[in-house]
């Protein structure tokens, strides 16, 4: 008798496997609604990124099993802007079953490079590197990008002080990312909003942080491998194997990025959600973006500022030798040998103004040097930068004045 029940019990459990391994691996045609979901959502991210009104026709369409509660969707469909000529996309995506929404959905056009050049035949700043594969070292598409943690679902955005943070939503160009292929299967990622990218501070240590400074091409700590994962999402990861992470002590709104061992789970893994094509091209399209800033509060407020004498005090501790890029209101610390500056405040009387303006600085504690190496002026974006070294075996504490007039 319990023979005969083990064995019931087996063939009930052989049956169930069976089961989830069918519903795993089933395919099908999607339902109408998941159609008309896909459709409404294509139609918003299309229109947002050709900057033009399109029709959208999906022509396939099919759903298969992810998880619980997400199912994959993917197909072929069609674009048009006046119903005469068509282009064929391809998408894929997911549907959240239980809340009736697409997720990650991603899609691009088929038809080849000359339809595309001959489609874009009146945008002058149609690059076709945008739209050749042959460019691409890497395995994603250059673009304008929303990057989301999946561990929180909070996005990566610039912190005030020039971290590269996470926030519970987006903040227009502040939380817009352009990846550009540098080549070798690596990747720039530029902040939309200010054309600074993201910057291991440091020597790409366990804990560094990731900061925004200018793009500089032999720097090593700019570059980023990025590895697709489980989900549809990505990792970011360095050339010494380290990932872009968010700590457990840092996943609030605000939260600081940090580089780490690289580790597999989701607070390493990220959803990129594609806005536009704008910064695919290779290099920052200074003449579009500023255009975008001057939309953006946080442009205006900056290009409005022509500014008078203002002043900025700044303490840290700091080991061996760090680099103050001071600009507008934002005063970044980026180290160059030792360890990254400790207990940091930044005071400022007012903006460092967007225009050529005498800088000066005096040290007011600590034991080591201090001096101004590059003064304001148009070619490096009206930015002062200032070394602070301290040749000292250890660290120490500073407190700088920097006056401007």
């Amino acid at each position: 008798m319990k023979k005969t029940n083990l064995l019931m019990m087996l063939l009930l459990l052989i049956g169930l496997t069976g089961v989830t391994l069918a519903q795993n691996n089933q395919v099908q045609a999607a339902r109408r609604e998941d159609r008309d979901l896909v459709q409404r959502e294509l139609v918003t991210q299309i229109n947002a990124a050709e900057r033009r009104t399109y029709e959208v026709q999906i022509v396939t369409a099919e759903t298969y099993y992810v998880s619980r509660t997400e199912s994959g969707i993917r197909g072929r469909g069609r674009v048009s802007t006046d119903r005469f000529s068509w282009r064929a996309i391809s998408f894929e995506g997911q549907i959240n079953i239980r809340r009736n929404t697409v997720n990650n959905l991603r899609w691009q056009f088929e038809d080849n490079l000359n339809d595309r050049r001959d489609d874009r035949r009146d945008d002058r700043r149609y690059d076709d590197r945008r739209y050749d594969d042959r460019n691409q070292s890497g395995v994603l598409r250059a673009g304008r990008y929303e990057i989301q943690l999946v561990a929180t679902n909070r996005f990566l955005s610039a912190g005030n002080d020039q971290r590269t943070v996470v926030q519970n939503s987006t903040v227009g160009r502040l939380s817009q990312w352009d990846i550009e292929d540098a080549g070798n299967g690596f990747y720039y990622v530029r902040l939309a909003g200010t054309g600074d990218v993201m910057t291991i501070q440091g020597r790409g240590e366990n804990g560094d942080s990731v900061v925004l400074t200018r793009q500089n091409r032999g720097d090593v700590n700019q570059l980023w491998l990025i590895k697709p994962g489980p989900d549809n999402g990505y990792y970011f990861t360095t050339q010494r194997n380290k990932s872009l992470d968010s700590p457990s002590s840092a996943r609030f709104d605000g939260g600081r990025m940090q580089v780490y061992n690289s580790n597999g789970e989701a607070n390493q893994r990220f959803r990129l959600r594609l806005i536009s094509d704008a910064g695919a091209g290779g290099g920052f399209n200074r003449d579009r973006d500023r255009y975008d800033r001057d939309r953006d509060q946080y442009g205006r407020d900056r290009d409005r500022n022509i500014g008078g004498p203002g002043s900025l005090t700044w303490s840290g501790r700091v080991d061996d030798v760090t680099v103050l890029e001071i600009r507008d209101r934002t005063v970044r610390d980026r180290v160059i040998s030792g360890r990254p500056a400790e207990s940091v405040r930044a005071d400022f009387t007012g903006a460092l103004p967007n225009r050529e303006v005498t800088v000066t600085v005096e040290k007011r504690r600590g034991r080591g040097e201090v001096r101004i190496v590059e003064q304001p002026t148009r070619r490096n974006n009206y930015t002062a930068v200032i070394h602070v070294r301290d040749s000292s075996g250890g660290a120490d504490n500073y407190e700088i004045e920097v006056r401007w007039y």
